[in-house]
């Protein structure tokens, strides 16, 4: 109970990630996306010390129990993202990022598919995004392989020939 009553930064991380660690494993798999929805809205708080704890649940909520979001994953990331837009707290946007990348790393490929549909020019969240991904070396790893996998397996393009002229046409699948 003393740890609740610290100001220490340390202190309040290891108590909410305690505390969100039982949270997670005794909450059923039902609920855990409005678990998740209510700690992304949570992240918005203006008290940094809430946003931060929000923060911190639910990237903890995502490396234990993420995989049974998975059928949400597409949605989840354009909730990340949007609330990315808003979040003021840069300890709070840096921890959502980190967040990301926890997806990142449990779903690489509909991740960064999900992300690569996404209109270009990206957004600098969106780029923001990317720079979190790049900054574990294991991910980035993962994430060129397969991107070199599905180069191997198809043409990057294919000729159509219509009439007397020939056009290319980009595959993006």
């Amino acid at each position: 109970m003393e740890r609740s009553k610290s100001d220490d930064a340390t202190s309040l991380f290891t108590l909410v990630s305690d505390l969100g660690k039982v949270l997670y494993k005794k909450m059923a798999e039902v609920h855990l996306w409005n678990l998740t929805c209510t700690l992304m809205e949570g992240l918005l708080d203006l008290q940094a010390h809430s946003s931060n704890g929000a923060c911190v649940v639910l990237n903890s909520l995502l490396k234990q129990r993420g995989t049974s979001l998975q059928n949400k994953l597409s949605e989840l990331l354009d909730a990340l993202h949007d609330q990315l837009e808003k979040i003021s707290n840069a300890q709070t946007r840096t921890g959502t990022l980190r967040c990301v990348r926890t997806l990142g790393v449990l779903f690489t490929v509909p991740v960064v598919t999900h992300l690569l549909g996404k209109a270009l020019p990206f957004d600098s969240v969106y780029v923001l995004i990317w720079q979190s991904l790049a900054a574990d070396p294991q991910l980035v790893r993962k994430i060129f392989d397969n991107m070199l996998e599905t180069l191997m397996l198809g043409l990057p393009y294919q000729e159509k020939t219509k009439g007397s002229s020939n056009q290319e046409i980009i595959r993006m699948d």
